[in-house]
């Protein structure tokens, strides 16, 4: 290894090196030379601080000199970067090496998936979540459905819903499947069924048609007052003879019991109390039975309904009349022969086929017979001194 010249021309020997004459040599010269008033080297010491000089130093200068450089302290703060309040990560100042903390934030323009729970806190409006456009976009879909939904109040379509919605669904009528609904209910309007065989159905659960039960089974229609009093009802029978029957019961006005009939699978219509129900009234008759009105079965009122006297015609050697007759009632006939007269009268109706006969020779006939709307009335008797008084016909009038 070589020796080393410094830049003022001193030599520095080379390490280990046993021959250091010339090196010496040459070095005592140089200092001679400095002290017997050579020219030493003034090399210069310039010193900056961020590439601004802020003094300098030469080698041949006979005097010190200081030069300050203000360095600040290198201080150690430390960033702490939070996200709502919690803290995320932190940094410190005279750090040694970079770092990157990333914070999730919700993409206000574009898709994104946010996990974890957002609370959202505050009193004024600033704090709601709030759509940028009416009836543009949905609160989940149809296949990803939100769990669990706790809402204080809702208002759908303008309409404030009440706290029904916080029961459960069960508790609710369904109006498109078959539900079993426990509990009374009351409609403040009359319900409606509609349908092409709409149908009401009371059914007795421990009741069965093919067996006899042991007990009365049924089921009733209530109607009563707005104090629930009844005032009448309906009631569907079971019974321990086998028998089925409907019974209608109505409040008496004297309040003492009710006034009932009952229909019963045997055929039978009946008060469930004899003499106590009437069959129609003065001035509400009921209009027939088994096809027949029953004013036909009564006695006439004694007020003529029709007068057929008029009618009667004399065809050859008789006295005749034939007439449609059009209501029901009684046929009065009065006719007197002279003493020499002999002969028949003869009344019937031609329609049924029945009617009188009375042989005559002289004297006064006064007859009656019955007859009803839809017959023909033939009568027929000698013109030979006869004469007719009257022939009328008494209309029945209900008068049982």
């Amino acid at each position: 290894m070589a020796s080393t010249t410094l830049p003022n021309g001193i030599i520095v020997p080379e390490k280990f090196s046993r021959d250091w004459y010339a090196d010496l040599y040459h070095n005592w010269q140089e200092l001679d030379n400095l002290l017997g008033g050579g020219t030493p080297k003034d090399g210069t010491l310039t010193i900056q601080k961020n590439g601004d000089t802020v003094g300098t130093f030469t080698a041949n200068q006979a005097t010190d000199e200081t030069i300050d450089i203000e360095v600040p302290d290198v201080n150690n703060g430390t960033l702490t970067i939070q996200q709502n309040g919690t803290t995320v990560d932190t940094f410190t100042a005279n750090s040694s090496s970079d770092k990157t903390v990333n914070i999730q934030c919700v993409d206000l323009e574009n898709n994104q998936t946010v996990a974890g729970d957002k609370e959202f806190t505050g009193t004024t409006t600033a704090h709601d979540l709030v759509p940028s456009a009416t009836d543009t976009y949905n609160f989940g879909s149809s296949t990803a459905q939100w769990n669990n939904a706790y809402i204080k109040s809702l208002t759908i379509n303008g309409v404030v819903c009440g706290d029904i919605l916080t029961h459960n669904a069960s508790e609710f009528v369904n109006v498109s499947s078959n539900q079993t609904i426990g509990g009374q209910k009351i409609f403040s309007v009359s319900p409606r069924i509609t349908g092409t065989a709409p149908e009401i159905a009371l059914n007795i659960s421990n009741c069965d048609v093919t067996e006899i039960p042991t007990e009365n089974k049924s089921a009733t229609v209530f109607f009563k007052d707005k104090n629930s009093k009844v005032l009448s009802y309906v009631t569907g029978q079971r019974r321990t003879s086998g028998e089925n029957r409907i019974c209608v019961r109505a409040q008496r006005t004297d309040t003492n019991g009710y006034y009932s009939v009952i229909l019963d699978s045997n055929g039978y219509f009946y008060p469930e109390n004899s003499l106590q129900i009437n069959l129609g009234t003065l001035t509400n008759k009921w209009k027939s039975f088994n096809g027949i009105n029953p004013g036909d079965l009564s006695l006439p009122s004694g007020t003529v309904g029709m007068n057929l006297i008029g009618d009667v015609s004399v065809v050859g050697t008789e006295k005749k009349l034939s007439k449609d007759i059009t209501v029901t009632g009684f046929v009065y006939i009065d006719v007197s022969f002279s003493s020499t007269s002999s002969n028949r009268l003869n009344l019937y109706n031609d329609t049924k086929k029945y009617g009188i006969c009375i042989p005559c020779t002289s004297g006064r006939i006064r007859q009656i017979m019955p007859i009803s709307a839809g017959d023909r009335l033939e009568f027929n008797v000698l013109d030979d001194g006869t004469t007719i008084n009257a022939i009328q016909i008494f209309t029945c009038q209900g008068n049982v």
